[in-house]
């Protein structure tokens, strides 16, 4: 759940400060692009069937009505699928530790773009894409996040299925 921002926020007359947690807006503005360009795609040009792919973060409409296939991806082995999802009118996002990770060369300590020690790789299918990727890295660092009941979740610790919905067929 996301606090109040009365509660996270100091707000100045020329400067914001995030008082509590962290922020990263970099997958919120590529899902929001994504949404924007969706949105136009359908307004303005009257699209009715359309992919877009923000380098994993993606949005389907349909395949002349029928549903999208994405294949999910083991988050530790890239060459390996782990299943896939189907996606229908919706935005899709993966989150994980394990990709965009790095170690210090003077101490080895292990880090990671979610900056979170969660062991914890996420698929979400949402409404929108920008939704997907907030609740991908959201519940990739906190995975007893409660969701919108829109909000679709596949969540994987070690090569165990933490919790899943239907929409995701895992391979076993």
């Amino acid at each position: 759940m996301v606090p109040p921002l009365t509660d996270i926020l100091s707000v100045g007359k020329k400067k914001i400060t995030l008082t509590k947690g962290q922020l990263d807006l970099g997958g919120i503005g590529k899902g929001y692009a994504i949404d924007a360009l969706a949105e136009y795609l359908q307004t303005t040009h009257q699209f009715s069937y359309f992919l877009i792919n923000g380098g994993g973060d993606i949005y389907a409409t349909s395949d002349n009505g029928r549903s999208v296939t994405v294949t999910l991806v083991h988050p530790t082995n890239q060459t390996q699928g782990i299943g896939v999802a189907e996606l229908h009118n919706q935005g899709f996002a993966a989150s994980s530790p394990y990709v965009r990770s790095w170690r210090d060369r003077k101490t080895g300590k292990a880090y990671n773009h979610l900056h979170s020690d969660s062991p914890v790789a996420s698929y979400v299918l949402a409404p929108t894409a920008s939704s997907a990727d907030i609740w991908a890295t959201t519940s990739a660092v906190e995975p007893d996040v409660v969701t919108p009941a829109d909000v679709q979740l596949l969540l994987i610790k070690e090569d165990k299925v933490l919790r899943t919905a239907e929409q995701f067929d895992i391979f076993t």
